[in-house]
């Protein structure tokens, strides 16, 4: 293997990493607000069902059954729901895609170093190989994403790289570098 293909396969890596990271990031952040929202209504409308029994008369205490019950539902959906699990599931893929994201950066500096080598080093291909049944491994444990989100965290990594957000558009953006780095080179 030469080290411009690993190189491409380490960008792969890096990439899926990247968008990954990205899609596990939001996540964490829309399920903790979700489990602190319930948290606190479960509070409120506990505080509100107390007032209600207390209370003896108004709309508050004719309601006080219903307040009742719509607190028990939001205990339910607090107990059932597992919100706050989600939520730290996706902390832990978040930090085990940005370690890789990072090992695979690292690598690639590796790879950058030794250009002038056309085989790569035995390390270089071991280490590589490595990456990707961690990236193997990390995207096995993950489950059914939000497409659109998923979608979304891909371009915007594809934009962080390229500066556009569409696959043709990166091929075009790809072949545009590649011919200015070849003319470059024949100019030399």
């Amino acid at each position: 293997m030469t080290n411009e293909q690993c190189a491409a396969k380490l960008y792969d890596v890096r990439f899926t990493a990247g968008f990954n990271q990205r899609y596990h990031q939001i996540c964490e952040w829309r399920y903790g607000i979700a489990d602190k929202s319930v948290r606190i209504a479960v509070g409120v409308l506990a505080i509100a069902s107390l007032v209600a029994t207390a209370m003896r008369g108004g709309w508050l205490a004719d309601h006080s059954l219903g307040v009742s019950v719509i607190a028990l539902i939001a205990a339910i959906i607090l107990n059932v729901i597992p919100l706050g699990e989600r939520e730290k599931f996706h902390g832990e893929l978040f930090h085990r895609w940005t370690d890789l994201r990072k090992d695979a950066e690292l690598q690639l500096v590796r790879v950058d170093a030794a250009k002038e080598m056309d085989v790569a080093d035995d390390h270089i291909c071991e280490r590589l190989r490595e990456l990707i049944a961690r990236c193997n491994d990390i995207d096995a444990q993950e489950p059914a994403p939000f497409r659109k989100l998923l979608r979304r965290c891909e371009d915007d990594e594809r934009e962080s790289e390229w500066g556009v957000r569409t696959t043709k558009e990166v091929e075009r953006e790809r072949k545009k570098r590649l011919a200015s780095k070849a003319s470059a080179v024949a100019g030399n």
